[in-house]
């Protein structure tokens, strides 16, 4: 028998993001548990419409609890863990319906496109069995891993799979919406009061300190980071997090090599090489800032060589060769560029094109 699957949420005016995200997964779950925390919008209005069964929960700054309300109503064998401002990705369903029927599965990391802003990829822990131990943690940038390995540790039969592939595309964090939401401020207060609380938690050092970086307050990064990274056993991908903060404090604040050296430390972790493009990415920006360009060509290249769909690596390297005096091989790495942006961003095409045209750059 085919294990069933449902989706839980929790929403707080949603009404303009939310259809897009069920649509994207009314042919796969069986159920959809939406749990509302104080819409004053048509977000309740709209889920019901879409047949989710919404809970209405008071909201007690804290997205772990928000979330534990809605695991104790989902009934399916497996959870499917989404925002309103995400989408399943339809090339992944049948893949989905495959994993989740592998009997020693106890969850399965899916890689999650952040759209317009870099990182681009993360690894989110959003597919999992319903099970009574396991639940979410920590009151901002919630998390199942805690719980997940606990349960491996008392039942070591359990695996987490890997699928392969983008599974989820995620709008939230461009900046329009950060500001918009106030999410930094709000995400600052909850999660400072956290880590005040459990000083040994990395995780949230790795997340607090890169919040302190998108707010400005530099020496509060610098401090949250570095406490991070001076915790034991620390887990590869929050120590790569961790590094890659770092790296981009010093980036921040004019020190190339230190910065060098701490996106090197994060590149250097066992995590999917896909989730290093980021690092990849600041790496050559910094290697640039020096100058020495032979080694941010490198960088930018491990960059297409992982995701060639991705355009600021083309486009970076048309700059770089460009400035070389190599003009018909920037002019290759521009078209490329303008190609993969009129897939993702057909504003920002026109805008490059424009700016190439004008320059001289005959781009037909």
């Amino acid at each position: 028998m085919t294990p069933s699957l449902g989706l839980a949420m929790i929403v707080r005016d949603e009404a303009q993001d939310l259809p897009r995200c069920l649509a994207s997964v009314q042919d796969v779950v069986e159920q959809v548990v939406i749990v509302d925390t104080g819409s004053r919008d048509q977000t309740i209005e709209i889920a019901q419409a879409w047949g989710a069964q919404v809970i209405q929960s008071a909201w007690e700054n804290d997205f772990a609890q928000a979330r534990n309300v809605s695991l104790k109503a989902i009934q399916t064998d497996w959870v499917l863990v989404l925002d309103a401002d995400e989408a399943l990705v339809p090339e992944v369903k049948q893949t989905i319906q495959a994993s989740i029927e592998q009997h020693d599965l106890i969850a399965i990391a899916l890689l999650r496109h952040e759209v317009g802003v870099i990182p681009p990829y993360s690894a989110v822990s959003r597919l999992f069995r319903r099970h009574p131990d396991i639940y979410f943690s920590r009151p901002y940038h919630e998390t199942i891993d805690d719980a997940v390995l606990a349960l491996m540790q008392q039942e070591p039969h359990w695996q987490i799979g890997q699928l392969e592939g983008v599974a989820i595309q995620h709008w939230g964090y461009t900046p329009s919406r950060l500001q918009h939401r106030d999410k930094v401020t709000q995400a600052i207060v909850i999660m400072s009061e956290y880590l005040a609380a459990h000083p040994e938690d990395a995780y949230i050092c790795a997340k607090l300190g890169g919040m302190y970086l998108q707010a400005g307050q530099w020496d509060l990064a610098q401090i949250t980071l570095e406490q991070g990274l001076n915790i034991s056993a620390i887990e590869p991908s929050v120590a790569s997090e961790l590094h890659y903060q770092l790296g981009n404090y010093y980036s921040q604040v004019g020190r190339q090599e230190p910065a060098i050296e701490q996106y090197q430390a994060a590149i250097r972790e066992e995590i999917p090489p896909i989730t290093k493009i980021s690092a990849q990415i600041r790496l050559a920006q910094a290697w640039s800032r020096q100058k020495n360009y032979g080694q941010a060509i490198a960088a930018y290249e491990t960059v297409i060589t992982l995701a060639p769909e991705f355009p600021l690596a083309w486009q970076n390297l048309g700059v770089i060769y460009l400035k070389l005096g190599q003009i018909q091989t920037s002019r290759k790495y521009f078209l490329e560029a303008i190609h993969r942006l009129k897939i993702t961003d057909p504003a920002e095409a026109q805008r490059l094109q424009s700016e190439l045209a004008a320059m001289g750059f005959i781009l037909t």
